[in-house]
């Protein structure tokens, strides 16, 4: 089995490519940066440069894991570009290459119709993934990500320092998420539906059941 991880370098992409690195049916992992990496290791291969590439490399799952903030985009066209139109471009192009499975990181409140800016780019991300004929997709929508992030977000680090120590006092609905835990539950989610969406409660009943260490990916992605 073969992945393609866009996002690989950002908290939750990071995680993912931790996670099919040590599972063993997973034969190579694609990791997406614009920026060089010097990270080498068997079975994982930087795609690097220009976001989109001309083309991707075949394979059987997508991890749609690509996301910034307001502030470092600098404009609310420019964060559009970055959170909605290149996800959608590479869903083209791995839709084009055979892949057949696409796992989407969202966020909680997702609406294309949300008067929130933020919510309804998650929320027509998730719309028009939906129309790009993947066999399966799996969308899931967390609050606060816990994590320690290469980049600067002053704003989530101090929710963090103030949510993240009650966080399990708090409900399920609200309460922040580890990246491991999202990552972990996105590889381990399975479901009859096509589409299927995973929100933040749910997370936590699905990670603490530990699906992923009986079942890996196998559940979600069958080997041709």
């Amino acid at each position: 089995m073969k992945a393609i991880v866009a996002g690989a370098t950002g908290l939750v992409g990071k995680e993912m490519v931790r996670l099919m690195l040590q599972r063993p049916e997973i034969e190579m992992v694609y990791a997406l940066s614009r920026s060089p990496q010097s990270e080498n290791q068997p079975g994982l291969t930087w795609i690097t440069g220009k976001m989109p590439p001309e083309s991707l490399p075949q394979a059987d799952l997508l991890v749609m894991a690509l996301g910034t903030t307001m502030a470092k985009a600098g404009s609310k066209a420019a964060f559009w570009k970055t959170d909605v139109e290149l996800p959608l471009q590479l869903e083209k192009l791995a839709r084009e290459a055979g892949c057949k499975t696409l796992l989407i990181v969202s966020a909680a409140g997702a609406n294309p119709k949300s008067l929130i800016f933020y919510n309804k780019a998650k929320g027509t991300l998730e719309e028009e993934s939906a129309k790009m004929n993947f066999e399966k997709i799996t969308i899931i929508r967390p609050s606060l990500l816990l994590g320690k992030r290469e980049e600067n977000r002053p704003a989530e680090k101090w929710a963090q320092k103030i949510l993240g120590p009650i966080r399990n006092w708090l409900p399920a609905s609200l309460r922040p998420a580890k990246a491991e835990e999202v990552a972990g539950t996105l590889l381990s989610a399975e479901g009859n539906e096509r589409v299927r969406i995973i929100e933040n409660q749910d997370i936590f009943s699905i990670y603490s059941g530990q699906f992923f260490l009986n079942f890996g990916i196998k559940g979600i992605v069958k080997n041709k």
